[in-house]
């Protein structure tokens, strides 16, 4: 017996005829209750899906009635026959199975399984019945809650890295607004605990994820030992960040919670989940299915992400600067004092590229581009990369800039990542952003904020913010010739380099606004508690 709210059901659930969906009418019965009725191709059988009154469990209630008497069994039967009769290895088992429920006169189960043998109701294609179990079971144990929802948020790093500072900010606003009570949960610990704690957010550390090498036994366990721990927290709500917490979205679909999945990741799935076991990833993609609702935060990523399954609930809500903790930050340096307290020159052109030392962000680029400038303009730069090493990659750098001519000493350094992030960016003429992939990049929209002139490569999200020759030059990632010629232009033009900054800033206006972007996340909270379809 399947158990959910009567009204969304009501309102959602279909067959399919010939893989086109096919909504039931509804239909007000005489005592008072709704229905969606369809008859059933081939047979003369009606079947009603009704919505209990409000007196009854909630339960739906699945009734079939033979029009033109007996009609409709026989024909039922000889279907079941004819399908006992094709099915060879399963002949006894099958046969056994069609008796029980003849007998038991569960005509209705067996018109279903006949229709998915003769391939109308194709599980492969995750069918409208499937689809409709599957809302049903999301939703079965959702919390109606008049208050704010108590809610894990689940982080894949406390490091100071875009994807989490983004679910800060927006987990600090809905907590604000009175939507969630959050309780923060990292695998790790990091510097971002500090400013959870500095905004009275809870945070919990739980080494409970899966490794890379796990097998599906190990795996299983470790999504188990995760959802236990979310139990122990009474949570009414899972928001994950993140491809990295997929099975974080397992461990809530254990739990029965709803689900908010934020993937902030350009690269495909099988980039993104292929350092795990096969099983590992199948679970992954399969968690896709889970959520409640997926939230890209640009439409290059949500394509890179196709197809997605049948039943995925997908929408995009791009990324926003907090403009409160913005303000906060640009008050806190002077352009003058920033440049000082960095040892930059009234007469030196500041570059800065801020993001982990990795080589998604091809930092190279920059390397190798300041290796091509005449000697006379790389004396008046002064090139900063702000960000922790990641990987191998980073230290490459570090030994590679080590490494470069006596005219080059000096003129690159490279800088932790830090919380102050706003000194560098107050100090800075020129923004590079040499990534490979990026979603919908926060590096960008501060360097928009700070009136930077921008050079960037225009790999997904960042085509979506940024217009080339008008607010930024773009340039193909490795082409360090026009990345070159790039910072030539900028740097021997003030002019230039104002005009593009401004503009930059002045198109943050047409793009998402952070209190509108924290609005529609709380829509999307409140929509799925009460069980309300969303709008993508």
């Amino acid at each position: 017996m399947l158990s959910t709210d009567s009204e969304y059901v009501a309102n959602q659930i279909f067959l399919t005829r010939s893989g086109e969906k096919a909504p039931l009418p509804l239909q007000r019965q005489g005592d008072g209750r709704f229905s969606r009725m369809v008859r059933l191709e081939n047979s003369g059988a009606l079947l009603e899906i009704a919505s209990p009154d409000d007196n009854t469990s909630g339960a739906l209630q699945f009734h079939l009635w033979a029009f033109g008497g007996l009609l409709a069994y026989p024909i039922i039967c000889a279907r079941a026959v004819r399908q006992v009769l094709d099915s060879r290895r399963n002949a006894w088992r099958s046969a056994g199975t069609a008796i029980r429920l003849l007998l038991s006169a569960q005509f209705l189960e067996v018109g279903k399984r006949v229709l998915r043998k003769s391939g109308n109701l194709s599980p492969a294609r995750n069918n409208a019945a499937q689809r409709a179990e599957m809302a049903i079971r999301s939703r079965r144990n959702h919390r109606r809650c008049d208050g704010p929802l108590r809610t894990v948020v689940f982080t894949h790093s406390l490091n100071l890295d875009g994807a989490p500072i983004s679910q800060f900010e927006l987990t600090v606003a809905l907590s604000k607004q009175g939507v969630i009570v959050p309780i923060v949960v990292a695998p790790k610990d990091g510097p971002l605990r500090r400013l959870y704690e500095a905004e009275s957010v809870e945070v919990r550390i739980q080494d409970a994820g899966p490794n890379t090498t796990d097998r599906k036994t190990a795996y299983d366990r470790a999504v188990s030992e995760c959802a236990t721990f979310f139990s122990s927290l009474s949570p009414d709500f899972l928001y994950a960040n993140s491809a990295a917490s997929f099975f974080a979205v397992d461990a809530a679909d254990a739990q029965h919670l709803p689900c908010i999945w934020n993937l902030r990741e350009s690269d495909p799935p099988e980039t993104q989940f292929g350092d795990y076991s096969q099983s590992a990833r199948k679970r992954a993609l399969e968690c896709l299915s889970l959520a409640d609702q997926i939230v890209f935060v640009s439409e290059a990523s949500r394509k890179v992400w196709q197809p997605l399954p049948e039943n995925c609930r997908a929408m995009v809500i791009p990324n926003a600067l907090d403009p409160d903790r913005l303000t906060e930050s640009m008050s806190r340096w002077t352009r003058e004092a920033a440049r000082e307290s960095l040892g930059i020159a009234p007469n030196e052109i500041s570059i800065i590229c801020v993001g982990t030392l990795c080589e998604r962000k091809g930092q190279n680029d920059i390397v190798g581009a300041i290796e091509r400038l005449p000697g006379d303009l790389n004396r008046r730069l002064r090139i900063d990369l702000i960000g922790r090493c990641g990987d191998r990659y980073g230290h490459d750098i570090r030994e590679t800039i080590d490494a470069m001519p006596p005219r080059h000493k000096g003129r690159i350094r490279i800088f932790d990542a830090t919380v102050d992030v706003a000194r560098h960016y107050q100090a800075a003429d020129i923004f590079i952003c040499s990534s490979r992939a990026e979603s919908y990049p926060r590096v960008i929209l501060e360097a928009m904020a700070f009136r930077l002139a921008i050079a960037t490569t225009p790999v997904f999200g960042i085509s979506e913010q940024l217009t080339d020759g008008e607010t930024a030059l773009f340039y193909a990632p490795g082409d360090t010739a026009q990345l070159a010629r790039h910072i030539h232009r900028f740097a021997n033009d003030e002019t230039c380099r104002r005009q593009f900054g401004t503009q930059a800033h002045a198109s943050l206006d047409r793009l998402m606004r952070f209190p509108d972007m924290v609005n529609r996340y709380a829509d999307i909270f409140r929509e799925i508690c009460v069980g309300d379809s969303i709008q993508p």
